[in-house]
């Protein structure tokens, strides 16, 4: 607990949600220490914590879990494990699925605060849900660490894959639309700012650090340093392959009795095994290098600190400093480069040597200098302020707090149904629309040259309950789908539309959370999550269906490849047809919605999914989308999206860079071991899981035998 805090009395305890990806202690990832240390400051400091691991497609084993629990327990940490929805399908596979089970964990629970990481774009769904006032969401605090876009542009990779494009998405509207988002660094803000990030509000607040050996003695200093500690991660941004050419030039004039530690877990840096290259590159070097696998940061330090090395932190871009930080919380000596959070991270009164640019020249000479004559620093506290600022994240500004926006009127709404010989399925559609808990609507149902006699003779009976409701019939020659909503849209008298196809159904509430999706987001167009079913008949337990389609509503890059803006069964407003035209009307056409929405998303309307189940989806083989042929349906997609805006095409140029490059010039550096004999020893290991137990064997033989 910190100096003057005061756990809140039990009746005033919050009860606070902090969401992670990961929590193994071998985790080499940016977020994988820093959400489990909030949960135990705030749990030192008298809230109720739950930490909420969601695992997605790494779940951890039976053991794994109890160990964790009780180790989080001890610290009054309540452990849950997210690795499933009832609504979705079992895997949560993709950052979709990981972010909606958050939002289904989230509805079933009644926290006050949920802190969530940017990366992944988990809160994405709830905080959607928020916009478009379809669940009322706890208060989102999200922490924002290293974006996925930050992350391929310090590691020098392009963006490879639609997940990876998608999740880029979700991050940016995540930091955006947080009721606060605290970035780990001014560095980090002014990435995004200079990316077009809507974040000019966000706070910048270093990640929460446990407090470091703030009553054990500092390590003697002795005259001459005759250890170096590197404290680089497995990826290029860490500096590695600069750390390496920095030794490369202290070999030449190296103090004699050298030794070089280095820490796991390893990692691939462009194909090679990182461990691997660090024995590679020592082969030339006169000193001795030590290969320590599987260490966190804590376990750093304490080498450190009984060692009496000096570290180095050889960055080539940083977006928390937390290496820095925490050396100069311990009073540990260190080198390190002045790449991006680094600088904010150094104190100038803790003593220690200045930093120097990512450079090998300038990271070899103050290493050379700090050896020589190593600094005697100071130990600076940054975990008491630190963690104090913390704390005071959970209070959030009146102003922020959602408030329900229900529309005053209430709209009219014209359903628009196209019909065309399907009676069976049609009474279902008519039945789930009189079943409405919104009173001011109109069905508008539009039959596209039915000619069968049960069809035509069905609509003969609806016809007089239509005429007393002030509901419309039309019935048309045979002009295919589009030209039947079109007729629809023309005969509809409400501002707002949603069409629903006449082999789906409503839910009861579906228009009701239409219109006040709507009205809360302001959007332009309103489609929303389905579930799926296959029979004839509608099923009656909503359990019985799963969701399956997860549109995000953007970005247009992706609308290339996949319709990820949502299914025909939304609301419009009636200006957007005026603004863009209408559906499009060529016969045998099966992605009319996918086309339309592609057309308002570049026109710059405003579309937004609902991220709640509306409506039933009947599956079937013989429908459009199964039966039409797939490249003519994409090719007026290609029309609309032919003027995409160039940083979405930029995206996308990336995306096939990424696929089409040979892997051996990727990986250029495995690569190059395939030409030396010598080398080949280093080939097999990159081919290993690098934390893996085969790897480890084979690099302590690799190490054994240079």
């Amino acid at each position: 607990m910190t100096a003057g805090s005061k756990p809140k009395p039990e009746g005033g305890r919050r009860r606070i949600c902090v969401v992670t990806p990961a929590i193994r202690r071998d985790a080499d990832k940016d977020d994988a220490s820093a959400p489990g240390e909030l949960a135990r400051l705030f749990a030192e400091n008298g809230d109720d914590v739950t930490l909420l691991w969601v695992a997605g497609r790494d779940v951890p084993s039976t053991d794994e879990v109890a160990a964790r629990r009780a180790e989080f327990g001890a610290a009054s940490v309540k452990l849950e494990v997210l690795d499933r929805s009832d609504q979705l399908l079992p895997s949560l596979a993709t950052p979709e699925s990981r972010s909606a089970a958050l939002l289904h964990y989230l509805e079933r629970c009644s926290y006050d605060l949920v802190y969530a990481p940017l990366e992944g774009g988990l809160p994405y769904f709830t905080l959607l849900a928020a916009e478009t006032d379809a669940f009322a969401t706890p208060p989102i605090v999200l922490l924002a660490r290293a974006p996925q876009e930050w992350a391929h542009e310090a590691d020098k990779t392009f963006m490879g894959s639609t997940e990876a494009i998608a999740t880029a998405y979700m991050e940016k509207y995540c930091a955006e639309m947080a009721d606060r988002t605290v970035c780990a660094s001014a560095a980090l803000r002014q990435w995004m700012l200079s990316r077009g990030w809507k974040v000019r509000k966000a706070t910048v607040l270093p990640p929460p650090l446990r407090a470091v050996r703030t009553e054990a003695p500092q390590p003697p200093i002795a005259s001459k340093a005759r250890e170096l500690a590197a404290l680089a991660g497995s990826r290029f941004r860490d500096g590695l392959t600069l750390l390496c050419d920095a030794l490369d030039i202290l070999a030449q004039s190296a103090p004699e009795g050298l030794t070089l530690t280095a820490f796991g877990p390893f990692g691939k840096i462009m194909g090679e095994h990182s461990g691997g290259l660090l024995l590679r590159r020592a082969e030339r070097w006169p000193f001795r290098l030590k290969l320590l696998p599987r260490a966190t940061l804590e376990e750093r330090l304490d080498y450190l600190a009984r060692s009496g090395a000096l570290a180095v932190v050889p960055s080539l871009a940083a977006s928390t400093g937390e290496a820095v930080g925490a050396c100069t919380a311990a009073g540990l000596p260190f080198v390190a480069t002045n790449a991006g959070a680094n600088a904010e991270a150094w104190k100038a009164e803790a003593g220690q040597p200045p930093l120097v640019e990512p450079d090998a020249a300038q990271l070899a000479a103050a290493m050379l200098a700090a050896l020589e004559k190593p600094p005697r620093p100071r130990r600076i506290d940054m975990t008491g302020p630190g963690r104090k600022a913390w704390l005071d994240t959970r209070p959030l500004p009146a102003a922020r707090k959602r408030i329900r926006k229900r529309p005053q009127p209430a709209p009219l709404v014209s359903v628009v149904m196209a019909h065309r010989n399907r009676p069976l399925y049609l009474k279902q559609a008519i039945e789930a629309v009189e079943a409405q808990t919104y009173g001011n609507l109109e069905l508008v149902l539009v039959d596209d040259g039915s000619d069968l006699e049960e069809a035509r003779q069905l609509l003969d009976t609806l016809e007089p309950g239509f005429g007393k409701r002030g509901w419309r019939i039309l019935r048309r020659p045979h002009k295919h789908l589009g030209a039947a909503r079109n007729a629809g849209v023309r005969a509809a008298r409400g501002e707002l539309v949603l069409f629903v196809d006449d082999d789906n159904a409503l839910f009861p509430e579906a228009v009701e959370h239409f219109v006040r999706g709507m009205a809360a987001s302001g959007a332009d167009i309103c489609t929303a999550f389905q579930l799926l079913f296959y029979e004839d008949f509608v099923p009656e337990d909503r359990a019985d269906g799963l969701i399956q389609y997860l549109p995000l509503g953007g970005p247009d890059a992706l609308g290339l490849i996949h319709n990820v803006y949502g299914d025909a069964n939304a609301m419009v407003r009636r200006s957007v047809f005026s603004q863009i035209g209408f559906w499009l009307e060529d016969p045998g056409y099966a992605m009319h919605d996918w086309e339309f929405f592609a057309r308002a998303s570049l026109a710059g309307l405003k579309l937004r999914p609902i991220p709640k189940p509306l409506y039933w989806y009947r599956s079937k083989p013989d429908g459009m989308f199964r039966t039409s042929n797939w490249y003519d349906n994409r090719l007026p997609v290609l029309e609309a999206l032919r003027t995409l805006r160039s940083d979405d095409t930029r995206l996308l140029h990336q995306m096939a860079i990424a696929q089409n490059t040979a892997r051996s010039e990727v990986n250029s550096a495995r690569e190059n071991l395939k030409y030396k004999p010598a080398d080949r020893k280093y080939l097999a290991l990159s081919d290993l899981e690098p934390n893996g137990e085969a790897a480890i064997e084979t690099l302590a033989g690799i190490a054994a035998s240079v």
